[in-house]
């Protein structure tokens, strides 16, 4: 089973602050690539959350959405519920990721698991620093932990001292945590932030 799995995407036709009028553009040209790259070595892509930029995006935001996530291998995602995807963490009722799931070009691995052939895929949507928390699956060879926080065994503390300090249990060597949320990219073995598909980071 291959996964290709991509930072937090923030997409919307309005820019963000001090980002370019073609930040849209960009921003689809980029699924492009990721759709093609999983195309080409028959892969899964999964996503860190935060799908949109704004909380209340545009009709027009989730229609671009559908048609990128439509050419994904499978017609679809993986993802999980970021802070800029609801206004209530962890919940996606009245969203538009809301719709992106109904649509059948998100599927929604918030707070569960799904596996894929040997692998169990696990997510864990935004909550606030006491609620992060998780504890490592035992019934699997291979356990791929997507959060939108920053989700970090306790014996290492997150590195960057402005943002969430959560916690996963003491786990096997066959987790793999990968975080969103923050944007700035770091690997520490098994615990990774693959940073932000759009940069944002400020």
């Amino acid at each position: 089973m291959k996964l290709l799995i991509i930072g937090d995407i923030h997409f919307t036709h309005e820019p963000p602050r001090a980002r370019t009028d073609q930040y849209p553009y960009d921003i689809l040209r980029k699924l492009s690539v990721v759709a093609g790259m999983a195309g080409k070595v028959g892969a899964a892509v999964a996503s860190t959350g935060d799908i949109f930029h704004r909380k209340a995006p545009e009709e027009r935001d989730i229609t671009a959405l559908i048609r990128a996530f439509k050419a994904m291998p499978g017609g679809c995602i993986y993802s999980v519920l970021g802070n800029h995807d609801t206004g209530s963490p962890g919940r996606m009722d009245g969203t538009a990721y809301e719709c992106l799931v109904e649509a059948g070009v998100a599927h929604d691995i918030s707070d569960r698991s799904v596996w894929k052939d040997s692998v169990v895929i696990s997510g864990k949507a935004f909550r606030p620093e006491p609620e992060m928390r998780y504890t490592p699956r035992t019934d699997s060879d291979l356990e791929v932990v997507i959060s939108h926080g920053m989700l970090v065994p306790e014996d290492r503390p997150y590195p960057f001292a402005a943002t969430f300090a959560g916690k996963a249990a003491p786990g096997r060597s066959g987790v793999l945590l990968v975080n969103g949320h923050n944007h700035s990219a770091f690997d520490r073995g098994n615990v990774v932030n693959l940073g932000s598909l759009c940069r944002l980071n400020k």
